[in-house]
């Protein structure tokens, strides 16, 4: 009796042991962290862009891309440095478009294309504007360049797009 209880307790120190393994060798493996769009910042002059940040971002060839449903429309791997931020301009933005609300992904070109690898990011110029007004420690003349600018879309829509009939 004494025999088959030493037994049974070294087969249970056992197997206490190896799914204690099981357990540290599951939490030991890396989670894969994809690449993601970081700050978003509105860069005018002639025309109207967004600029991207990527977080997270390995080796490879990255940049940004507009995308509809599954689709990528059009994507941009115009990388520019400030200092030592890397920051990805989208094309221009017509006034009229200031409020529409784009779908943006962080894409990396492969030897198979161009594939999305981010979680999808929607934002227009407008919201953009909206956050900045939103800031605490604004200037007023910030908050009116802001509102002008929200202004100047929404004019712009009226004069450019057709009307219903």
């Amino acid at each position: 009796m004494k025999r088959t209880s030493r037994i049974l307790t070294l087969i249970l120190a056992l197997v206490m042991i190896m799914s204690a393994l099981v357990c540290i060798s599951v939490f030991a493996e890396e989670e894969e962290v994809k690449p993601s769009i970081g700050a978003a910042n509105v860069v005018y002059g002639e025309e109207i862009r967004i600029a991207f940040t990527i977080k997270d971002a390995g080796e490879g060839e990255y940049g940004i891309a507009v995308v509809e449903g599954e689709e990528i429309v059009y994507a941009s791997f115009n990388e520019k440095t400030d200092g030592e931020v890397a920051y990805y301009l989208t094309d221009g933005i017509a006034a009229k478009d200031i409020n529409t609300v784009y779908t943006y992904a962080v894409v990396e070109k492969t030897d198979d294309g161009i594939k999305i690898v981010s979680d999808l990011f929607e934002y227009s110029v407008a919201k953009y504007a909206a956050e900045r007004i939103a800031t605490e420690g604004i200037t007023d003349a910030q908050k009116n360049l802001y509102n002008k600018l929200i202004a100047y879309g929404n004019a712009a829509q009226a004069v450019l797009t057709p009307a219903a009939e």
